[in-house]
């Protein structure tokens, strides 16, 4: 047949115009229409096309930069069904671990017929996978914002936490270093929970912390605890009784007593501290002591019962010569200025004085020689407070007067025109009783 074709002209001529006829065909509309023209291509930069990361769900993901230029290429016709807002590149970490990852762009969001490539083709993204735990609560003595001072409760201390246990969500990475949460019973309250043994319903914040107890940024569910805090063994404040043992010389007191530091924080049961009101400390002997006693001296306390500040306090005995001591009623004197009069407010006409001394200067005092006299001398008229006067004699001195001082009123003296006679309840001196 491929012969006999070979050698036959007519059979290629017919073979010639059926391929014409068939081109004519395809190349021909007929309809009396022409041939389509071919499509025209373009090309277009979107800028600030951001960047969205597909990631596992439980883990965060970031990319660097988070937002890229990209270029566009396409029909003229599908072009221009391109909407910017819709474009987008995305970086697929599905399945990623935790960590760094450079990860090629696909641009997506555009119409058939447009295909488009970031600048750049890659970014960077971290992704952090995220973890959970459950850990038991335990309780430390601090703030959150001071780690380095918190401690541990004291071992005599039964605490119950509510909820007992915490928990943790975060990174992996985080969580996995999480060994311990604390709850963070507050300073200002432990004093309480020594003074009554018990410490009730606190909330206390809690704190993922690391094997070397630092705190951890993680989330925690829940965020606080209660906390009942009994405590074996309770701290009381008590004074300090000094036992003095012998008397001083013949002529010579105590003047004083002084205990360093005058109260001590004992620790013992609750039972045994309820009964215990002072802590005995000594004996000091002042027999036949001259002059001051200074000594440390210990500190006595029943069994079960310690001291939280050491165990002697220093005692110091004043001792001087002995001294006389009496009381005395003075009458009062208001001397008037010249020109005025004196008014003494609330009818005081005397004041009564404690004076002390040596026993034989108190002693040889005459009550009738004393007088609590006014300083009204150069004082012009108004109402005054004044302290009275008192003259006592060597070796003796006031300790207490009452009242210490007296409401006076200084008032010009009324002219007369006949020598003035002291009129009933004006006194010699001037003075005025209202």
């Amino acid at each position: 047949m491929d012969k006999w074709l070979a050698n036959n002209t007519v059979a290629k001529g017919v073979a010639l115009a059926v391929a014409f006829m068939l081109w004519f065909i395809l190349h021909t509309d007929f309809g009396g229409r022409t041939a389509e023209a071919p499509p025209v291509y373009g090309e277009r930069w979107l800028y600030d096309v951001p960047v969205r990361v597909l990631h596992d769900d439980g883990a965060e993901a970031e990319a660097k930069p988070e937002r890229v230029k990209v270029r566009l290429f396409g029909t003229a016709q599908a072009m221009e069904a391109v909407r910017a807002a819709d474009v987008v590149a995305v970086a697929d970490v599905r399945g990623r671990s935790t960590g760094r990852h450079a990860v090629s762009l696909l641009v997506a969001g555009l119409p058939p017929g447009v295909v488009g490539t970031s600048d750049p083709r890659t970014v960077q993204v971290n992704v952090v996978r995220q973890g959970e735990a459950r850990l038991p609560v335990a309780v430390r003595l601090g703030r959150p914002e001071a780690p380095e001072a918190w401690k541990a409760l004291p071992p005599d201390a039964r605490v119950t936490v509510t909820p007992s246990e915490v928990r943790l969500s975060g990174p992996e990475s985080a969580v996995r270093a999480a060994k311990g949460a604390y709850a963070l019973l507050p300073p200002e309250r432990w004093p309480e929970a020594e003074a009554q043994g018990r410490l009730g319903g606190v909330e206390a914040p809690l704190v993922a912390v690391d094997a070397e107890g630092r705190p951890l940024s993680l989330r925690l569910e829940p965020a606080a605890v209660r906390l009942d805090v009994v405590l074996g063994t309770v701290t009381a404040v008590l004074p300090v009784e000094l036992q003095l043992t012998g008397a001083p010389a013949d002529g010579y007191q105590v003047l004083a007593v002084r205990v360093t530091p005058a109260t001590v924080r004992v620790k013992g049961s609750p039972e045994v501290l309820a009964k215990l009101k002072t802590v005995p400390a000594g004996p000091l002997s002042i027999a036949g002591a001259r002059a001051d006693v200074v000594a440390k001296v210990p500190l006595h306390l029943p069994p079960g019962v310690a001291s939280a500040d050491g165990s002697q306090v220093e005692a110091a005995v004043g001792i001087g010569p002995r001294e006389g001591e009496a009381t005395f009623t003075v009458p009062l004197k208001a001397p008037a200025p010249p020109g005025h009069t004196v008014v003494v407010q609330g009818d005081v006409q005397s004041v009564e004085i404690v004076v002390r001394g040596d026993p034989s200067a108190v002693q040889a005092i005459r009550p009738e020689a004393l007088r609590a006299v006014l300083p009204t001398a150069g004082l012009s008229a108004g109402s005054y407070t004044l302290a009275p006067a008192i003259d006592l004699p060597p070796g003796v001195t006031l300790v207490r007067m009452t009242p210490p001082a007296v409401d006076v009123e200084i008032r010009p003296a009324p002219e007369a025109a006949e020598p003035a006679v002291p009129a009933s309840g004006e006194g010699s001196d001037g003075s005025r009783r209202p």
